[in-house]
Formats: structure tokens, sequence, C-alpha cells
């Protein structure tokens, strides 16, 4: 415990003005009698899960088999074993283990638990392989027979903040006003632009009118800017055309710190700099990055530290001690909300921080971040930040 408390206070004297949330978790490791681990990435990191795809009937209150699985796609620079295991989400977990060749494009599948699922809907599965992560969808049914039902498309309509690049959250959906004219199950999934839309559940038969909520994968990033047609089938009757438009992504000037704080978009280019510190955390190599906004005086911090002499290009989660500590704390009128790596090995926080290095020299630090900061890192209250991007010029 006084290691940990000392390793804490070297932590925060790097990562000034910071602090540290039911959880997903990965467990990695060998193959028995192998001893070499692959080192991989996930497609489509640090998003949703590129390619995956969902192999059988799941249904709510029915026990899954080994014919419920899901296959998802790895970059794999050093060849070597495998080993995942998702935790326990609605009574059902997914792992697999095996052996990567070096390539792109590579396929793992990861079989069900036999675990029976307890709710209907769209649950979500992180997954993470060091700074790599991503997340897939598992959508659960019902055996109750289909209802039959027709939708009201001119008063169906999404909710929500929608801009290319920005990852979706829990509040873009669609609401879709239907008629019943006989109770039962639906399931809908619609996608375009990178963004999938999904529901599943029952219908009563009365009253005949109702109303379904699609909710959007969390964290799908629309690719594109523009307007984009989603279209919706009800059982056996109209089909539906949903538009929505996606304003375009914010663009980055050098020297500068922009992100959407809770769905406002907000510059923090007054004395934005960063400053290399490989000397505060021992073992580590350190940055931090700062900014603050000329109008509102709000003040934002994000701080890197890399096991080694080096900082590198990647991801940098709060969930990725030791081999990476990241933290990052935004000041207002209104407090101080904040996101930090707990320092106990294979803990994971839920809602998680995210800092992706896209490039680094000795002159320039660029890349993008998103996530969700609590308020003195400990909650219940929040701040989702979203489309961050930062290009900041490294001073001695």
């Amino acid at each position: 415990m006084k290691r940990l408390y000392l390793f804490n206070l070297l932590l925060f004297a790097l990562f000034v003005g910071t602090s540290c949330q039911k959880d997903y978790s990965y467990e990695g490791g060998a193959i028995a009698g192998v001893s070499s681990a692959a080192v991989y990435t996930f497609v489509g990191s640090p998003n949703a899960c590129t390619a995956a795809t969902q192999s059988g009937i799941y249904n709510m209150g029915v026990a899954t088999t080994n014919s419920n699985f899901l296959s998802i796609q790895v970059n794999v620079t050093t060849a070597g074993t495998y080993a995942i295991t998702t935790s326990v989400v609605n009574g059902v977990s997914f792992s697999g283990m095996g052996y990567l060749i070096v390539g792109n494009g590579q396929t793992i599948t990861l079989i069900a638990n036999g675990g029976t699922p307890a709710a209907l809907g769209t649950f979500i599965y992180p997954i993470t392989n060091g700074t790599s992560n991503c997340s897939f969808n598992v959508l659960y049914g019902t055996t109750t027979a289909p209802a039959t039902f027709t939708i009201n498309c001119t008063t169906a309509q999404p909710t929500g903040t929608y801009q290319q690049g920005m990852p979706c959250t829990i509040l873009n959906t669609i609401t879709l006003p239907v008629t019943v004219t006989t109770g039962g199950s639906y399931n809908i999934t619609t996608s375009n632009n990178g963004v999938t839309f999904s529901a599943a559940g029952i219908l009563a038969a009365t009253p005949a009118t109702q109303t379904i909520i699609l909710r959007a994968g969390i964290n799908n990033v629309p690719s594109a800017a523009g307007t984009f047609a989603y279209t919706i089938i009800a059982t056996g009757s109209t089909i539906c055309a949903v538009n929505i438009n996606y304003a375009a992504g914010f663009s980055l000037v050098t020297d500068s710190i922009v992100g959407i704080v809770d769905s406002v978009y907000t510059t923090f280019n007054t004395t934005d700099s960063a400053r290399i510190d490989n000397t505060s955390l021992p073992g580590y190599a350190g940055i931090h990055i700062k900014g603050t906004n000329s109008t509102t005086s709000e003040n934002f911090a994000m701080n890197i530290a890399r096991l080694g002499n080096s900082l590198a290009a990647g991801t940098y989660t709060i969930n990725n001690y030791p081999q990476s500590n990241n933290s990052t704390n935004y000041a207002s009128s209104t407090g101080n909300f904040s996101a930090a790596s707990n320092l106990n090995i294979g803990t994971i926080q839920n809602y998680g921080f995210f800092i992706i290095i896209t490039e680094i020299t000795n002159t320039k630090i660029k890349g993008t971040f998103y996530g969700r900061l609590t308020a003195n890192g400990a909650g219940p209250s929040y701040k989702t930040v979203t489309d961050g991007k930062f290009s900041v010029t490294i001073n001695p």
C-alpha cells in the first residue's frame, strides 16, 4: 500500500490538476506452453470494431451455445498467441484464443460463454488490447411472434447532435411513432454513414398508438458530412426513410485545441502549449498539453505518460496502466471535471477518456481526444467531450 501511495503521488506530480467508474474488461495472456504473445491492434480502434459480424440467434431467456459467436478483425505486427475474454454483459460474455501471424485484416472469433440473456435490446461489448480498443454491439431479441404495425413516417424524427467525426452517444436516437395491428416482438436495425441504429422489444396489442426508440451504437463515428437516409422496415408493412443531416467536422489550424464540451464547440487556443517531461515519473516519458479559452477562461489540460524513454503515436486510455498513464482536466466556472488512470493494475474504469496521438516530432504533437470527465474525478455530474482535436507546438 505504501508503494502504491507513493506511486500515486508521483503520477499526480506529473498530471497537475487531475483526479481520478460496472465495468467491462479485457483479460489477456499467452496460451499454455507458448510464451510469445502477439502484438496487434483492433481494426476500427478506438471506435466501433470494423467489419464485426454476429453469428447465431440471440434471444432473451434462451441460453447461448457455441453457435453464438462474433468475428472481429485485427492488424498484427508481431506473430504470437492471443487470449481475449469480455466481461459479462446482459448475462453473456465472449472469449477466444489462438495464434496470429503477421498481417492486416485477420479474423478473431469470440464464442459466447453459454450464458442466458436477461433482457431485450442492444448491448455494447468493449474490448481492449494494450492501447488498442474497440466495441461491438449484440442485439438480443425474443422468441415471441413478430408484431404487425405501421410507421407514421411523417413524424418519425432523429434526436441528438450529428456531426462528422463526432462519436455517437446515448442521446442519438430515432423516434418512430407506430400503429399496432397485432402485438408481438420487433427487431429493427438500419445503418448508413458509419452509424447503426437498432432496437428490439415487445409491442403490446393495445393501445394502437405506441413509440419505438432506435438508438445509435455508442461511439459509432459518422464518416462524412451531408444528409443520409436510414431505411426502416416495419414487420410486413411500411417502409420509411428517416433523413439525418451530419454537419461538417471542425477544421483544425496549427497551434490549437478544440472540442465539443456538452454539445458546445469550444476552443482552448490562448497560451496553448505542450511540454515534454521525462523526469517527474521515473521510467516514463511524459508530455503536458494545455490551453485556455480567452472569452470564458475555461482551461483544458491533457497529460500522457508512456512506459519507456519516448512517446509514440497511438491511443492512450485511462485503462492502460502500467503501459501508459492518462490524465485530463477541464476547469470552468461550473467546477473541475477530470479523468485519470487508476494505478491499480487491472482496474477498468467505465466511461473512459481517450487521447489519440496521430503525429509527434521534436517540435509538434497532433491528435484527437474524446470521453467523459467527472466532477472532481468522482461524479456524479460529468462533462461529455467529443470531436476533440489538437495540434500544438512542443516548447523546450
